[in-house]
C-alpha cells in the first residue's frame, strides 16, 4: 500500500488523473495539530465550484473566538475583516468582505422541549440572514443547532465547546458555530454567520451530555452572531484574495506538510451535504506531497456504492485532530482499499 502512495509517478499501472490540472480545485482549510478549529464549521453550497471560497471564508474567523470563554467576539471579527480587506491588492478589491448585520439576543424557555429552543434559534438566525434559504441550507443549519444541545457526549472535548460552569443543578457552556451559504437565494454573494451560543441549562453536566430533542428543559441562551458577505470568486479559484484568507485563517500555527505516510483513523466518506454516508473505515493512511494529497481507507465498510472519479467528502482523524477534505475516488485497490486523491 505504501508503495503505491510513494511511487505514483513511477508505476505505469497506477492512474495519474490526480496529477492533472483541474479547473476548480477543492482545498479544505484544516486545523493543524498545534491549533484546533474554534468553530463547528458548516458549509452549505449548491455549486461545488465555490467550496474553496466557502471554507476559506470560514477559516478567516478562527481568531474571533475568545479562547478563555469560547465566545464569539464581534469586535475581533471586525478587526480580522479589516485586516483582510486592507491586504487585498488592486485587482481583488471587489472581494472585500462586508458586514451586513450584527445581532445579540437572549432566548429563554421554562421546562419546554429542547426542540422548541432549537426552533427559536433557527427563526432568529433566519431573520438575521434575511434571505429565504434553500432546503439543503436549512437542513444543515437545523442539524448544526441541534448538535449544540444534543449528542454532547461525543463532542465534549472538541474545541468549539467551552464548559464554563458545572454544578449539580446547573451547567453553562459556550458552543461556537460558523455557517457559510451559497445557493440560488444568495445571488452573486457568499454569506457567512459566525456565532456563539452561551447556553445555561438547569441540569447537571452529566445529564447535559445525554439530552435529546424530546426532553423538557429550562434554558437561557445568549446568541452572538454577525452576517458577513463576499462577492463570489470566479469558478476557477485563483484570486489573491483566496490566498490571503488561507494565510489569515490558520493564524500562527505551523503549516508543516506530512511528506511521509501517516496513520489515520475514524474515516467517514460522505456526499458534500453530509446527508449520505458511503463508507467508513477504522484505519487508513494519509500522505501529502504538495500539491498532491492521498488518503487510503483500509478494510472499508461500504454502505452505498462509490463511483470511480466522483468527488466525496472524506473525514478522518490524524494526530488527534479531525480533518475533512474534498477528495476524488481514484480507484478501489484489489484488496478493497479505497484510494482517494486531491482534486
Amino acid at each position: 500500500m505504501n508503495e503505491v502512495l510513494g511511487n505514483i509517478g513511477q508505476n505505469p499501472q497506477v492512474s495519474k488523473r490526480a496529477l492533472r490540472s483541474r479547473r476548480s480545485p477543492v482545498v479544505f482549510i484544516n486545523a493543524t495539530p498545534e491549533e484546533a478549529e474554534q468553530f463547528q464549521e458548516i458549509v452549505a453550497i449548491d455549486d461545488i465550484d465555490y467550496l474553496t471560497q466557502a471554507v476559506a471564508l470560514t477559516a478567516l474567523f478562527n481568531g474571533a473566538i475568545d479562547n478563555t470563554t469560547g465566545r464569539f467576539i464581534p469586535g475581533k471579527a471586525r478587526e480580522l475583516i479589516a485586516n483582510y480587506n486592507e491586504s487585498l491588492d488592486s485587482d481583488s478589491q471587489r472581494y472585500k468582505i462586508g458586514i451586513f448585520n450584527t445581532h445579540q439576543t437572549t432566548l429563554t424557555q421554562q421546562n419546554s422541549a429542547v426542540s422548541a429552543m432549537i426552533n427559536q434559534i433557527l427563526e432568529t438566525l433566519k431573520n438575521v440572514l434575511g434571505v429565504a434559504l434553500g432546503t439543503t441550507s436549512v437542513a444543515q443549519m437545523t442539524a448544526a443547532i441541534t448538535d449544540a444541545f444534543t449528542n454532547l457526549d461525543e463532542q465534549s472535548g472538541d474545541a468549539w465547546i467551552f464548559w464554563e460552569k458545572k454544578t449539580s443543578n446547573k451547567t453553562t457552556y459556550s458552543y461556537a458555530i460558523l455557517f457559510a451559504f451559497q445557493d440560488s437565494s444568495t445571488g452573486k454573494l457568499m454569506f457567512a454567520l459566525p456565532m456563539s451560543l452561551e447556553i445555561e441549562v438547569d441540569v447537571s453536566y452529566e445529564r447535559v451530555l445525554f439530552i435529546t430533542v424530546e426532553d423538557k428543559e429550562t434554558y437561557s441562551v445568549k446568541l452572538d452572531t454577525m452576517k458577513v458577505g463576499q462577492l463570489l470568486f470566479p469558478k476557477s479559484p485563483g484570486a489573491n484574495a483566496l490566498q490571503t484568507a488561507r494565510r489569515l485563517g490558520v493564524r500562527s500555527a505551523k503549516a508543516d506538510l506530512l511528506a511521509a505516510p501517516a496513520p489515520i483513523s475514524n474515516i467517514v466518506v460522505t456526499n458534500w451535504a453530509k446527508t449520505t454516508t458511503y463508507a467508513t473505515a477504522a484505519t487508513g493512511v494519509y500522505t501529502e506531497s504538495h500539491p498532491l494529497v492521498q488518503v487510503m481507507a483500509v478494510h472499508p465498510n461500504v454502505s452505498n456504492p462509490l463511483q470511480d472519479g466522483n468527488n466525496y467528502l472524506v473525514s478522518f482523524t490524524i494526530n488527534g485532530v479531525q480533518q475533512t477534505r474534498g477528495l476524488l475516488l481514484n480507484g478501489i485497490m484489489p484488496d478493497g482499499e479505497l484510494w482517494f486523491v486531491s482534486i
